[in-house]
């Protein structure tokens, strides 16, 4: 019974040794461009889209050698590109259709969310093992985030004037959950902190993030693109 009881205690020490010389347990923040798919952000053939700023702050925390999960906040600012029809403009009939059923012809708006995500490390640092100078990690959650906008909705035809629509602004906002899906690849400084890049895809579960749920685009989903740069900092190094 010593025996077994011993063993516990020296397999608990070691495997807190372990994480404390080796931990992942870190906060991190993140800035870069980023973009939004929707029905009336763009025309993406062409790559005629409007590129933002997001940001996110992290707190990650090991949960073994290649497993972890972590929560983040963040922001992102989106625009539709504020496109202006003209009377020859097929997309004209479009704007108008859309109004008359009350979606955003176009918006200026910002993203907040908030999500938590397992992930997985294809290069844990293991006791007593010379680190690689680069490690990848994937992973995948699920999360909510509340969108604030500022809608433009065409509700007239004006023949008179070069920019063929009147439109109302309205002040809206939408509420979604979300799946992020992240893969990203990190410095190993072996130091208190390391730096990386990070790109991330949130895959709404709806269609009205851009204020317009009648579909245009191939799939159905609204979603947000970032590419982040990524500063960590660590807690147990």
């Amino acid at each position: 019974m010593k025996s077994i009881f011993l063993l516990i205690l020296i397999l608990l020490y070691s495997s807190q040794q372990i994480k404390a010389q080796r931990s992942r347990d870190y906060f991190s923040i993140g800035m870069g461009p980023s973009i939004i798919y929707g029905d009336n952000t763009a025309n993406y053939p062409m790559h005629d889209y409007k590129i933002n700023p997001s940001l996110s702050l992290g707190y990650n925390e090991q949960l073994s050698h290649h497993l972890d999960i972590r929560a983040t906040i963040g922001f992102q600012t989106l625009n539709s590109g504020n496109k202006v029809y003209h009377q020859e403009d097929d997309v004209l009939a479009k704007a108008v259709e859309w109004g008359l059923a009350g979606q955003a012809k176009d918006f200026l708006g910002v993203a907040t969310y908030i999500d938590v995500m397992p992930g997985y490390n294809f290069r844990p640092v293991l006791s007593n093992m010379v680190g690689y100078p680069w490690l990848y990690y994937v992973g995948a959650g699920v999360g909510v985030m509340h969108v604030n906008r500022n809608d433009k909705i065409v509700i007239g035809i004006n023949e008179d004037r070069e920019a063929a629509y009147v439109i109302r602004e309205e002040r809206r906002s939408t509420t979604a959950v979300y799946f992020p899906l992240r893969a990203g690849i990190s410095t190993n400084l072996e130091k208190d902190y390391d730096i990386g890049v990070e790109f991330s895809a949130l895959v709404t579960t709806g269609s009205a993030i851009d204020g317009n749920n009648i579909r245009q685009k191939l799939i159905g989903a609204d979603m947000l693109f970032q590419v982040q740069f990524i500063a960590k900092v660590y807690l147990n190094r």
